[in-house]
């Protein structure tokens, strides 16, 4: 993750991002980071500090989508199931399927078989 965009996720969480952070995230969305893609895409979903663009937003969800970072594949997945779950359903089953195999992976490299969980 790169630490510009998680500055800016910071300011928007504390309520200080302005309009330039929101045009630099998506800037660093198009230069290909994947986190700053899920973090423009729920700016564009919701409108922060931006117009709204569903269209736009799951465009940056689909890239997001792309991520082998757990942390952005939870994110994204919650997020969407969070605000629409039948718009999104196709995108968070295969955020879900991704997030399974490497659930899966690391249960294999620690000894744990997740099918078999009680």
């Amino acid at each position: 993750m790169n630490k510009e965009a998680m500055a800016i996720v910071r300011k928007l969480e504390d309520g200080t991002a302005d309009v330039l952070d929101i045009k630099r995230l998506g800037e660093l969305a198009t230069e290909g980071d994947l986190y700053a893609s899920l973090e423009y895409g729920i700016c564009l979903y919701l409108g922060e500090q931006i117009e709204p663009s569903i269209s736009e937003a799951t465009r940056c969800f689909i890239e997001a989508a792309k991520s082998d970072d757990f942390a952005i594949l939870v994110e994204l997945a919650s997020f969407m199931e969070y605000v629409d779950p039948i718009l999104f359903e196709e995108l968070i089953n295969e955020v879900h399927k991704k997030i399974y195999e490497k659930m899966k992976a690391k249960g294999q490299e620690i000894g744990i078989d997740i099918d078999n969980l009680n």
